[in-house]
């Protein structure tokens, strides 16, 4: 498993996931300790209705705390479920492609332990490598095509003023460029065809972004929307074909707090790379 290329891709993809519900964390346990601090120096100022209160805000925080370390050990583990299972699926086809051809009838997996002695000629180990990493070689080469993120249409102007539509597309491209599989052109560039062109994330439409995406010379692209409602940002992306075909859309609706909105922004982007690997599939 560590030297599988693909798989590696997806243990990093989930190490960024887990960065992000450490730094949600942080950002509580910050919080938590400047108030027990602020709670020691001030103490002996305070009435007894303000000690309450703070003490309140403490215990209020603390529980934060303790809720969002619950919520991530969780979120985390269905995240390395949803991420990981994949692979390990492929390595058993794997097995069983290579144990075919061979002619053998039993595998075994040694590092489970149990085997006190096997001949280093029957290992099957390298084989199966050689499979796994051929088809991530294939994936590279083949099908690394050219990738537009747009900015989200921003459907209101309380969206507009948080520049929420440019911080999705930043966020989700981040993730896009770190796959094989896509080309992704710089969104700066993208951002000032708009300019020149007299688009923005207000008047934007789906015919002004497919005449971009021909313009740029993209083979796919990511467009969507995004409303502000009170502290959320409820949005809906789609990644598509250069001709408008659509191969998925996802809907998320988040804090509009940095880390929240960063969080669920790659965590869009990583499930329509998901959904475009199992279109590739289907369409070979």
């Amino acid at each position: 498993m560590d030297n599988y290329k693909e798989l590696q891709e997806a243990r990093e993809e989930l190490e960024r996931y887990k960065s992000e519900w450490e730094l949600k964390a942080d950002s509580v346990k910050r919080r938590l300790d400047s108030l027990q601090r602020v709670y020691r120096e001030r103490r002996a100022m305070l009435t007894d209705a303000e000690r309450l209160a703070m003490e309140e805000e403490i215990e209020s925080t603390r529980a934060e705390y303790e809720r969002v370390l619950k919520d991530m050990v969780r979120a985390v583990q269905e995240k390395s479920k949803e991420i990981l299972t994949p692979y390990t699926e492929k390595i058993t086809e794997a097995v069983k492609k290579i144990a075919k051809g061979l002619g053998l009838q039993l595998v075994i997996d040694i590092s489970k332990g149990g085997v006190v002695y096997t001949d280093p000629k029957l290992d099957i180990t390298g084989l199966v490598l050689g499979e796994l990493n051929k088809e991530y070689a294939e994936a590279t080469v083949i099908q690394k095509r050219k990738l537009i993120v747009f900015p989200l249409k921003e459907l209101n102007q309380d969206a507009r003023n948080a520049k929420l539509g440019y911080k999705i597309q930043e966020s989700m491209a981040a993730v896009f460029k770190r796959s094989p599989r896509f080309d992704v052109t710089d969104i700066e560039l993208v951002n000032q065809t708009m300019e020149q062109q007299g688009i923005t994330t207000e008047n934007m439409n789906e015919d002004q972004v497919r005449d971009l995406v021909v313009s740029l010379g993209g083979e796919l692209y990511v467009y969507g929307t995004v409303r502000r409602i009170g502290d959320d940002a409820d949005f809906e992306v789609g990644l598509y074909l250069s001709d408008g075909t659509l191969i998925q859309k996802v809907r998320k609706r988040t804090r509009v707090q940095e880390v929240n909105l960063s969080t669920e922004a790659q965590n869009t982007a990583s499930s329509l790379l998901n959904y475009y690997i199992s279109w590739l599939e289907k369409h070979k």
